[in-house]
């Protein structure tokens, strides 16, 4: 990306990451990430952006470590933990797959979906689409009870 040097307007770098990352350029994405955490390392969104970029990209260890970071700088992002979650799946990692769940739950429990390793856009069970957080964490409940307590509390 000729256009970036490390004396660039922050703002102007962020802006064009968004852009690449929403037109789905994902090599032009990853490198304006880059040159926004150079820029500012602390910036918890664009590790998770960048993290999201080399999903997309099938780099899931470089996504796991971005993952990482965005949610050691901002332990509160559901998002990140559901995405470290997802690659950690993915690489057949299943209890740090199912702790980065966990989390994800702590920090949003509408995020269930999360929870299941599954698109938080479609939670589907045996070919029915469902919208109900309440059915979603029924299903849960007899999957993986365990966990159910972990996400609602003792008292679920």
């Amino acid at each position: 990306m000729e256009s970036m040097s490390q004396n660039s307007d922050p703002a102007l770098l962020i802006g064009q990451a968004h852009a690449h990352y929403e037109a789905g350029r994902w090599e032009e994405a990853g490198t304006a990430y880059e040159w926004v955490i150079q820029e500012n390392p602390g910036d918890a969104f664009a590790w998770y952006r960048l993290g999201n970029v080399r999903e997309e990209q099938g780099r899931d260890m470089d996504a796991i470590a971005c993952f990482e970071q965005s949610v050691a700088l901002d332990p509160g992002r559901a998002p990140a933990w559901n995405n470290l979650g997802s690659a950690r799946q993915r690489l057949g990692r299943i209890p740090a797959a199912e702790a980065a769940y966990q989390e994800a739950v702590r920090n949003d429990p509408k995020v269930i979906a999360a929870y299941l390793g599954v698109d938080d856009e479609e939670v589907e069970w045996e070919g029915v689409l469902v919208a109900s957080q309440d059915l979603a964490l029924a299903e849960l409940a007899q999957r993986r009870p365990h966990q159910v307590e972990v996400a609602c509390g003792e008292n679920a």
